[in-house]
């Protein structure tokens, strides 16, 4: 993928010029629908739980990632984000299950747009 200088190492959507994906706002829109769920999710989640650290960050990068969707150009989501959605569904499978499909739903996008 080529370099992208507002995120070092941060893959872009549609970053391959022969992807399908380029500049394609259905894929955009469906990233944009399933991060404010899993933002909603995660106010949720924060609501019950207010002292956990990692909820707060994941919810701080979700509305990074939001922004990103949002801005003119190439989408870029930071690698930060997308290393810890894996982890984020071990922590909170059992405690909060919905939070945990709405991250695998993220997850699911992101793989389908090549991110």
């Amino acid at each position: 993928m080529p370099y992208n200088k507002r995120y070092a190492g941060g893959p872009t959507l549609g970053a391959t010029p022969d992807s399908q994906h380029k500049d394609n706002p259905m894929s955009q829109q469906t990233l944009r629908e399933r991060l404010e769920q899993m933002q909603a999710e995660l106010a949720r989640a924060a609501a019950a739980d207010p002292t956990n650290e990692t909820l707060r960050s994941l919810h701080h990068q979700t509305q990074a990632a939001l922004a990103e969707v949002d801005a003119p150009g190439e989408t870029v989501i930071d690698q930060g984000f997308q290393r810890e959605l894996p982890s984020a569904i071990e922590d909170f499978e059992a405690s909060h299950p919905s939070l945990t499909l709405a991250v695998m739903r993220v997850m699911d996008v992101l793989n389908g747009i090549g991110l």
